[in-house]
C-alpha cells in the first residue's frame, strides 16, 4: 500500500499532496533527458572556444595572447575546457536505466530518481563554467580584432557586461576566479543582451 512518506510538495501553492511522489520514473527520465540534450550545447561551447584559440581558424593570435612570445594567453584554459567537457558527458549517463527491484521485490522498479537529480544538476554546474570560458574567450577574441569590429546591439552589451566583471588578458594571470565569476554573472550578461535587443527592435 502506498505510505504517506513520499509526498509531493506544491511550494507554490503551498500544499503537500500524500503519496504524490509514489513513484518518481517519469522525474528520473525527465532529468536524465535534460542531461543527455545538454551536452550537444557544452560540445559546441568547448569547439568555438578552442577555433578562437586557433590562428588557422580564428586570424587571431595563438591563444589569444596580445603579447606573444612565451606568453600561454588561455592556452592552460584548454585543459579545463576538456575536462569541464569530459565531465559533461559522464554526467549525462542515464541513471534512471540503473533500477533495481528492492523491498524483497514488492517495488519492482526503483527509478534512482535522487541520482538523476543529482547529475543533472552537477552537469548544469560543469556547463555553466564552460559557457563562462566561453564569454571569456569570446570577449577577448573581440578585444584583438584589427581593426575594431562594429558590434550589434546585443553583442555589444554583452560584451560590456563581461568587461564589467573582468579585464582583458593582456599578461598572463589566473583565471579561475573570473571564470566563476563570468559563470554566477551569466545571468546578468544575458539579460544585457536580450534588454538592448528589444530596444533595437523597438527603434
Amino acid at each position: 500500500m502506498p505510505r504517506p512518506t513520499i509526498p509531493l510538495v506544491l511550494a507554490e501553492s503551498g500544499r503537500i499532496l500524500s503519496t504524490g511522489n509514489f513513484h518518481t520514473g517519469a522525474l528520473a527520465l525527465a532529468c536524465d533527458t535534460l542531461a543527455l540534450a545538454l551536452v550537444p550545447v557544452a560540445d559546441l561551447a568547448a569547439g568555438r572556444a578552442m577555433k578562437l584559440m586557433l590562428p588557422e581558424a580564428s586570424g587571431l593570435a595563438k591563444f589569444l595572447t596580445p603579447i606573444g612570445g612565451n606568453r600561454a594567453g588561455f592556452a592552460p584554459v584548454q585543459k579545463t575546457i576538456a575536462a569541464l567537457r569530459a565531465e559533461c558527458r559522464h554526467r549525462a549517463n542515464p541513471a534512471s536505466l540503473d533500477f533495481t527491484p528492492v523491498a524483497n521485490g514488492v517495488e519492482d522498479h526503483s527509478p534512482q530518481t535522487p541520482l538523476a537529480l543529482r547529475k543533472a544538476g552537477e552537469l548544469c554546474e560543469a556547463l555553466r563554467l564552460l559557457l563562462g570560458i566561453e564569454l571569456m574567450v569570446a570577449a577577448q577574441a573581440i578585444d584583438l580584432r584589427q581593426p575594431s569590429p562594429i558590434l550589434g546591439a546585443p553583442l555589444a552589451a554583452a560584451h560590456g557586461a563581461i568587461r564589467a566583471r573582468v579585464a582583458r588578458l593582456d599578461d598572463d594571470r589566473s583565471l579561475g576566479p573570473e571564470i566563476e565569476t563570468l559563470a554566477a554573472g551569466s545571468h546578468a550578461i544575458l539579460d544585457a543582451a536580450r534588454t538592448a535587443l528589444v530596444a533595437s527592435s523597438d527603434d
